[in-house]
């Protein structure tokens, strides 16, 4: 029976020991606060090129969508000669339009 009760006592001492060690090695709440801050710190750090890669990002995109659009519809000059109301005038067009639609086009907006 003696020999029971050294095991249980051995039990017990280190069931103690452990109790002991857990509640030592918990933090204070002064290091769980300073924990706290630290990883606000570290989260606005983290987060403070998000804007800087949002505004590169769209610029990026604005500047190819620029550069894109313009050499699309880039032509040489062409230079015509037309005749209106037997009237001889030159026309130079650099985006591939066509002098004679341009001319009716302006009739029609002088004549309304």
């Amino acid at each position: 029976m003696n020999n029971l009760r050294d095991v249980f006592e051995l039990q017990w001492e280190h069931r103690q020991q452990a109790l002991n060690e857990a509640q030592n090695s918990v933090p204070s709440d002064e290091v769980i606060l300073k924990m706290a801050k630290n990883a606000q710190k570290r989260d606005e750090i983290k987060l403070r090129w998000v804007p800087y890669a949002a505004a590169a990002s769209l610029f990026l995109v604005v500047m190819l969508y620029g550069l894109r659009f313009p050499m699309k519809d880039n032509h040489l000059p062409v230079a015509e000669e037309i005749i209106v109301k037997g009237e001889k005038h030159g026309f130079l067009c650099n985006s591939g339009c066509s002098a004679q639609d341009v001319i009716l086009s302006a009739n029609k907006i002088v004549n309304q």
